[in-house]
């Protein structure tokens, strides 16, 4: 199990891993995923892809994980693929594309 490095920037949460799957605990109880008043809001969002899939879920968590701080829910997460643009590429990278 471990914390993802970039997840310092998320106030409300953070995201782990857990035998290959995604996970983001959410620390703040009153943050709207958890309310069931905006349940279809999320639903509507997921089907227009707007959103990646999600379910809510009481994962087991570590001491590394509870030491962030108190977890009161967690959701997993649908993995995806790695998404990579043009413009974050090196230059050699964009040539050997189109030659």
């Amino acid at each position: 199990m471990g914390i993802d490095a970039a997840s310092f920037r998320d106030p409300e949460g953070f995201v782990f891993y857990n035998d290959n799957k995604v996970y983001r605990a959410i620390t703040n109880p009153n943050a709207p995923i958890l309310s069931i008043q905006y349940s279809e809001f999320f639903s509507t969002a997921i089907a227009q892809e707007f959103l990646v899939p999600f379910s809510h879920c009481d994962t087991h968590l570590d001491e590394a994980v509870v030491s962030r701080g108190e977890v009161p829910s967690s959701i997993e997460l649908e993995q995806l693929d790695c998404v990579s643009y043009p413009y974050e590429w090196f230059y050699g990278q964009l040539k050997k594309l189109h030659y």
